[in-house]
């Protein structure tokens, strides 16, 4: 009999049907005929045309032919039970669904590894696996398939087996606890040391064609019992301040948490969150708390980089752990950018790149009286005079020192040296003296105000402004992959997080970051946010490829940011400790409202019932 010895896959509209590695099914009937009816009855219901990818001729594709299904083969040799009129097509994209059937453990790892590889690999999927068979092993590897698809993030996995009883037998798990909806029954639990030693449940149930699909796949993630999720932080605040030390009791040090230079690790529960602070903290708290999981923190130093992926698709900084695996996301927000091949989260709030400077300081008096008498004041003063001059002059008969100092006098003090007779001269002359009136009276005040109060030089609200003053303009590494540098000569992009230190000694330097960051140092160091953004982003936060509970945290960004919730959060963190109300301070006014509301709206009804 031939051997499959490459991917096959089924695929429809909206489900695919993998078949993956060495298959030989005449031997294991009721196996294949049970993986088979879960296919075709719990998860293609819709479907009428399936494909078939690199198949040959074995038992387990005549079964596949024999089901109600329209089968289009791709690639592989034709067989008899194909028609001709079937076309080669290209699978480009995720599939959904599974079938695997491996010698052993490491074979199925090996499947995996492969699978994992390539464009269709969908740790999300489900998969159903099977055992070359063997009659004298029965189910004895169940314990050892399921751990091999969970050590790759696989949750909706199952293992299909023949007992000792002749009776098809489906094993299933639970990574996070111990609960399974009927008809699937506790069988064992074991502690592996890989999943830190929690509680791994084995359950199963034993295969009928009535009830298959009953429960099938189940959701497993609504209580986590306690299974820790990894993530690494550093300090940044005002979204994340840490006041952890290496001397704290939560600090782990054994071999499953070592501590180094730059980082160590801390293990926290929900009452330990009140030791990190910030928009970050609350939501890492939050979704922790809801599904019931235990934190295990990996705390770097203020010198580590959040890190990015360079060119060459190179991970360096924070991200790295991400990428190796050793965590599964990173608590601390930062910019929507291309991040490689690493997935980011659903995005939590709107920011933008700022720019922040020191305070210009005071006008001197000097400063203050150039600043009223500008150009233009000076040049109509200029020219009224020398009209008077000549009214004066020419109109009157004045000679010029007296009309000089007749109009030095109107303009100083209002005074006229005679009175003249003329009408015509009168006339014009009151028009000159109403414009004197104005002009007097508007000097004399602002001088009184430019000489005894202070008036502040214009700070830094636009780019113009920066450029006028020719400063010296310093980009994080946080902002550097988002600012252009190409409209801004004197520009320095330093290889730290954040700026504001390199500009606190220096008055004529100015420093491009995140916005929040800068408001929230710029009330601490009395420092100038510009009012004129430059490029709004998302904060999001990067996953770990392939991380299970990732829709899970998307889904509760989502709703917390529709709520309006984390808008809250992030404008709260500025502010000072002391000012800061709790989320679940919160959480308390809210439903307390709710009460009141609710209260409220029953009086009318209960006016009207003692009536």
């Amino acid at each position: 009999m031939k051997i499959l010895e490459t991917v096959c896959v089924l695929i429809g509209t909206s489900v695919v049907h993998a078949l993956l590695n060495t298959i030989e099914i005449s031997d294991n009937f009721a196996v294949n005929d049970a993986a088979i009816g879960i296919m075709k009855s719990c998860l293609s219901k819709k479907i009428r045309t399936v494909s078939l990818i690199a198949a040959s001729d074995n038992f387990l594709l005549k079964m596949v032919l024999s089901s109600n299904f329209d089968i289009t083969l791709i690639g592989g040799n034709m067989t008899n039970s194909l028609k001709k009129s079937e076309t080669l097509q290209m699978i480009p994209y995720k599939l959904h669904n599974f079938i695997i059937n491996a010698h052993s453990v490491s074979d199925l790892s090996h499947s995996l590894e492969i699978l994992r590889s390539s464009v269709w690999w969908n740790f999300a999927g489900h998969f159903v696996v099977m055992e070359k068979y063997r009659t004298d092993n029965y189910c004895k590897n169940a314990d050892g398939f399921l751990r091999i698809l969970w050590k790759y993030n696989i949750l909706d996995g199952i293992f299909i087996c023949t007992e000792f009883t002749q009776e098809v037998t489906i094993f299933g798990f639970n990574p996070y606890n111990e609960q399974a909806p009927a008809p699937w029954a506790l069988d064992h639990v074991i502690n592996y040391e890989e999943f830190y030693e929690h509680p791994f449940t084995i359950i199963k149930r034993l295969y009928t064609t009535k009830y298959a699909c009953n429960n099938i796949f189940f959701k497993k993630t609504s209580n986590l019992n306690g299974y820790p999720v990894t993530s690494n932080i550093k300090n940044y605040p005002p979204t994340m301040e840490i006041n952890i030390d290496r001397s704290s009791d939560l600090v782990k040090r054994n071999k499953y948490y070592p501590m180094s230079k730059t980082f160590y690790y801390v293990k926290l529960t929900s009452k330990d969150w009140d030791k990190i602070r910030g928009m970050d903290s609350i939501m890492a708290q939050e979704f922790l708390n809801f599904y019931n999981a235990t934190a295990i923190i990996k705390i770097y130093d203020n010198d580590e980089l959040f890190g990015a992926v360079d060119r060459n698709g190179n991970v360096y900084g924070m991200l790295k752990d991400l990428k190796t695996g050793d965590i599964d996301i990173n608590f601390n927000n930062r910019f929507m950018l291309r991040k490689g091949d690493i997935p980011l989260t659903y995005p939590l709030q709107q920011s933008e790149l700022s720019v922040v400077s020191h305070h210009r300081g005071d006008m001197n008096v000097l400063m203050r009286i150039m600043a009223f008498l500008n150009l233009k004041i000076l040049i109509s003063m200029c020219v009224v005079s020398l009209f008077t001059i000549f009214v004066f002059t020419f109109l009157i008969g004045d000679d010029l020192q007296l009309a000089v100092l007749q109009t030095l006098q109107l303009l100083l003090g209002m005074v006229i040296h005679r009175i003249i007779f003329s009408l015509s001269s009168r006339i014009l002359l009151s028009c000159l003296i109403l414009y004197y009136f104005i002009i007097s009276s508007s000097v004399q005040s602002n001088m009184y105000a430019i000489v005894t109060a202070p008036q502040s030089l214009q700070n830094i609200d636009s780019f113009a402004d920066l450029e006028n003053l020719e400063y010296k303009l310093y980009v994080s590494s946080v902002g550097a992959a988002a600012f252009k540098r190409g409209f801004y000569k004197n520009v320095e992009v330093i290889k730290n997080d954040h700026c504001v230190d390199n500009i606190l000694d220096n008055s004529y330097a100015a420093c491009i970051d995140d916005v929040y960051y800068l408001k929230y140092q710029a009330a601490r160091h009395d420092l100038h946010v510009m009012k004129e953004g430059i490029s709004k982003y998302y904060f999001v936060y990067p996953m770990r490829a392939d991380w299970p509970l990732s829709h899970k945290l998307n889904y509760f960004n989502k709703k917390l940011n529709e709520a309006g919730i984390l808008k809250m959060l992030i404008s709260r963190s500025i502010q000072p400790a002391n000012d800061v109300i709790s989320f679940r301070e919160l959480k308390m006014y809210f439903h307390f409202n709710c009460c009141l509301y609710y209260r409220s709206s029953n009086i009318p009804m209960l006016s009207k019932e003692f009536k």
